[in-house]
């Protein structure tokens, strides 16, 4: 998202951007309430592994040189369903991989790491975008790792519900 302006504004789509990043937002909310729904539903690792695929081909769409703001409007809800998703799979999972016993330990150490992942993800954008004069590499990047996030969900085991 901090890169968002102008990473839109290098394809030709700057005026769009408060109309994407609105849409973002939509689907953020949209994500993390969809998720949950989906959990009670289906198997987690499943929704988990669409929801990341999703963000990847909202990445690499993203890699289109001139997208209409329509294009890019799927583009930013796509990455925006997983972003909104992340921290209820990430709750859920730890609860049930891990059980309840230290779960706030547990899940905080996650959280924390994630935390510093997007940190990272933030800078290294900058800096890819610096060493190549645009978002290519940054977003190809962005997408192989999400690629390897969605099959490691799918070779995950069942989870079991959390301990009382």
């Amino acid at each position: 998202l901090t890169q968002i302006a102008p990473l839109l504004g290098e394809r030709g789509l700057r005026a769009a951007a408060p109309t994407l990043i609105s849409v973002y937002a939509l689907a953020v909310f949209a994500g993390r309430l969809g998720v949950g729904i989906l959990f009670d539903r289906l198997e987690a690792k499943f929704v988990s592994a669409v929801v990341t695929a999703a963000a990847l081909a909202g990445f690499v769409l993203l890699i289109h040189p001139a997208p209409t703001v329509n294009y890019a409007v799927v583009c930013v809800a796509l990455i925006g369903l997983m972003q909104g998703a992340e921290a209820d799979v990430l709750a859920y999972f730890v609860s049930r991989v891990f059980g309840l016993r230290s779960y706030n330990t547990i899940y905080g150490v996650f959280f924390a790491l994630a935390i510093a992942g997007s940190a990272l993800g933030v800078a290294g954008y900058g800096q890819l975008y610096d060493a190549t004069q645009n978002y290519d590499l940054a977003l190809g990047l962005s997408g192989v790792m999400l690629g390897i996030a969605a099959g490691l969900y799918l070779a995950m085991p069942r989870v079991r519900p959390p301990a009382p």
